[in-house]
């Protein structure tokens, strides 16, 4: 059976990916130097990437526990990986001698783990659904 519901399908921009412009923590928009906003190019949880990564963590997790591999808590460690794996680009991010930061998984692991004003952003903007909503067709 085939449903139109167009305005409730997440999936396709959570694929493509939305853009998240980005705070300080007083709530200031955070501004290159040359003054434009530095913004994060996110995928949502409806994303193939986000449910295969959170998938492999899922049987990873069953895998330690059926081996009896203790109780460790790598619940931070996949947040971090899963938000990363989300992260595909971004704009106006800027190196300390003001060069533009190139992106990669790495980079952006840099980035969360160094500023978790940020990695708080990006966690709550791609678990929000409506982030990645099309735009409204009523005129």
């Amino acid at each position: 059976m085939d449903f139109d519901l167009p305005s409730a399908d997440t999936r396709p921009q959570a694929e493509a990916g939305m853009d998240l412009a980005l705070f300080d923590a007083r709530g200031n928009p955070l501004l290159s130097r040359d003054g434009k906003r530095v913004t994060l190019k996110l995928l949502g949880t409806d994303s193939k990437t986000y449910r295969t990564r959170q998938r492999a963590q899922f049987r990873r997790r069953l895998a330690e526990q059926a081996q009896n591999k203790g109780a460790a808590d790598d619940s931070v460690d996949d947040g971090l990986e899963l938000i990363v794996a989300c992260t595909v680009g971004w704009d106006n991010l800027l190196d300390k001698a003001g060069k533009p930061v190139e992106f990669s998984a790495e980079a952006a692991r840099k980035l969360y783990e160094s500023f978790p004003v940020i990695y708080d952003q990006a966690d709550l903007f791609i678990a929000n659904r409506a982030n990645f909503l099309p735009a409204s067709s009523v005129n």
